[in-house]
């Protein structure tokens, strides 16, 4: 183990730099699901004179269902994402082409709307972009991450996009 790293029990380690504890779990433990996103002190090392704070993310290492399940049993950070989601999506989609104005002095470029073309329009329709991006921004927001399949044509132009949600794990 490198320098910085102590092992204090099977499961558990220290990374003393950072002074976090980080605990790995390779079976369901009734403890841990009862104590999932709790935050408790242990004491480790020879002597138990050391402590440090630990948060149980659940039985299966904080998978994204069970991230979900902390936001959502929280009364807060729900409505916090929600907000920072509609923000990130704004009004939708739209066309537009930029144009170049000088005011005051200075170069400042203007979004001029145009009708959206009927090709673009069929796509997003045809694959609920409302939808699609909604919860493209949703696991952004929540996990960092978001999953897109598309399925090309045999010329390789984009058919279809889906976006894949997490597993619910039951």
């Amino acid at each position: 183990m490198g320098a910085g790293i102590e092992r204090i029990s099977e499961n558990i380690w220290v990374l003393k730099d950072r002074g976090h504890v980080v605990t790995f779990q390779s079976s369901a433990s009734p403890k841990v699901n009862a104590d999932t996103g709790k935050v408790q002190t242990i004491t480790y090392g020879k002597d138990k004179s050391k402590s440090g704070k630990i948060m149980y993310w659940g039985s299966r290492n904080c998978l994204p269902q069970e991230r979900e399940a902390l936001i959502a049993n929280n009364n807060i950070i729900p409505e916090l994402l929600g907000t920072k989601r509609d923000i990130t999506l704004g009004g939708g989609l739209f066309c537009y082409r930029e144009r170049i104005v000088e005011q005051n002095g200075k170069s400042v470029i203007l979004p001029d709307p145009v009708e959206m073309p009927p090709e673009i329009a069929a796509f997003f329709e045809a694959n609920d972009i409302e939808s699609y991006l909604q919860t493209a921004c949703k696991n952004l927001m929540m996990h960092a991450n978001t999953f897109t399949e598309m399925t090309c044509l045999a010329g390789g132009a984009v058919e279809r996009i889906k976006v894949h949600e997490w597993p619910s794990g039951k």
